[in-house]
């Protein structure tokens, strides 16, 4: 799985990096490494980047202790749960990236490469998504998806009406 999240953040960081910093990002093992702008004896800088969280087990574990839910429903709803934790994985990759160049690195002229607004910006999202995506977000994504899928039929939807027979008399 960090493969594939290694290979679309790269993509996306790509797109986004206008200083064009960034060369490549692979991953190996649980690490995913940052390849940007060569050193003065030409071997590219490494960040590591360790903190990866998928938050999967925890999210299969929720998905999986509720009680009567039909087989293919409980499939449906882990799918869609991976999709999106997968996405808001991708999404805190970006960031810490970006938030390791607003801290790290300078122009030629010494100055930062992002605006005091941007650097903290992007300090305070990572640091944000960094204490959520490991607990907050499985539990965010369990319930809403339950609530979609199953609690709100069982629990909220309105009973609809039988249909009045009398109107409809033969002649």
């Amino acid at each position: 799985m960090t493969t594939v999240l290694t290979f679309v953040a790269e993509k996306v960081v790509l797109l986004l990096d206008s200083h064009d910093l960034t060369t490549g990002m692979d991953s190996s093992g649980k690490n995913i490494r940052l390849r940007y702008q060569p050193t003065p004896d030409g071997k590219p800088h490494v960040m590591s980047y360790r903190i990866i969280s998928f938050g999967t087990v925890f999210l299969l574990a929720l998905i999986m202790a509720v009680p009567n839910v039909k087989p293919r429903l409980r499939l449906k709803i882990l799918g869609i749960g991976y999709a999106v934790i997968f996405g808001v994985q991708v999404v805190h990759l970006v960031v810490y990236v970006f938030n390791y160049y607003g801290q790290h690195m300078n122009t030629v002229a010494g100055q930062s490469l992002y605006p005091v607004f941007w650097r903290k910006a992007l300090f305070y999202t990572n640091l944000t998504m960094l204490r959520l995506s490991a607990q907050a977000v499985p539990v965010l994504i369990w319930a809403g998806l339950y609530f979609y899928f199953v609690w709100y039929d069982r629990y909220f939807k309105k009973a609809k009406p039988a249909p009045d027979r009398t109107s409809n008399k033969r002649r």
